[in-house]
């Protein structure tokens, strides 16, 4: 597979056309001190996409937990002098911040992605999770890192029970074969998940290998579908400061209280979000705008 392939898949994802039909966008509307703001109607909200009005048909405050997963890259990109442990630093500072009602499942990349800690709210297992992952001498697999979360998630039996968010750590280093139609796949799967992707991406320099640009593009383009932040360091000491960001930034997720809007959007509106517009009464502090599971 030649990278100029895959990089000219990755700018030319199809989004199929759908009809009219009513959809259910996920919206944390809260208060100045964080909690869920009380009593909003269907009258109180004004949303547009793409600059056309949406009709909103029903709203109701929803409890919808957040299920994380931690992906460090173990590679060979990573794993060099002390920079692991400046990635374990990091990640032991991810889950710290995270509220401990929060379920987190660990993963490391290199030589392939594999689950090192199972779903769970204990943060003793989790944190010696982090210690059990050994630098790897090879390169990690990140790209295969989000497909295949992707893909876990699109098959669970649960998913729109739950807000799934990927927090991804990865280099440039590596020489990673990916099929062309998995990724396609998975990223026409993504905006649909109703989850959100953030990516720190160490910029290995020197030390890149033939997919550095894929691995770039497709971590650019997971937290562009999904709105989450992507971030390119060149110095692995920002790691270690990075990710703690990063579970402060989900910690906020789960305490902002969401309400289920359901919705007519646009004709022709497809499974991803347009450029949302949204008004709020005075007061309301209006979060992260997500669609649901499709509405049956």
């Amino acid at each position: 597979m030649r990278r100029s392939a895959l990089l000219l898949l990755l700018a030319s994802f199809a989004i199929p056309l759908l009809a009219q039909q009513e959809s259910q966008l996920l919206i944390p509307l809260t208060t100045p001190d964080g909690k869920r703001a009380p009593n909003v109607g269907v009258g109180d909200l004004t949303i547009s996409e793409d600059g056309k009005p949406v009709k909103i048909v029903k709203i109701e405050p929803i409890d919808t937990p957040i299920k994380v997963t931690l992906s460090l890259d173990n590679g060979r990109g990573l794993s060099q002098g002390t920079d692991f442990a400046l990635i374990r630093n990091g990640a032991k500072g991810f889950i710290n911040a995270l509220p401990e009602s929060m379920e987190v499942t660990l993963v490391s990349t290199a030589p392939q992605p594999r689950t090192v800690v199972k779903s769970t709210k204990d943060r003793a297992v989790l944190l010696k999770g982090i210690d059990a992952i050994a630098p790897a001498t090879g390169p990690a697999s990140f790209i295969d890192s989000i497909t295949e979360w992707i893909f876990r998630i699109d098959k669970d039996k649960d998913k729109g029970t739950y807000t799934p968010v990927l927090v991804a750590l990865g280099s440039t280093f590596g020489e990673e074969y990916v099929k062309e139609s998995d990724i396609k796949d998975a990223m026409n799967k993504l905006p649909t998940l109703g989850g959100t992707v953030h990516v720190l991406m160490y910029n290995a320099k020197t030390q890149q290998g033939g997919s550095s640009e894929a691995q770039l593009a497709v971590g650019q383009g997971a937290t562009d579908r999904t709105k989450g932040k992507w971030e390119v360091v060149a110095n692995a000491q920002r790691i270690e400061a990075a990710l703690p960001e990063l579970g402060a930034l989900v910690a906020k997720m789960q305490a902002g209280g969401q309400y289920l809007v359901t919705v007519q959007r646009p004709a022709g509106a497809g499974p991803r979000l347009g450029a949302v517009g949204m008004t709020a009464p005075s007061g309301i502090t209006i979060g992260k705008i997500s669609l649901a599971q499709p509405k049956k």
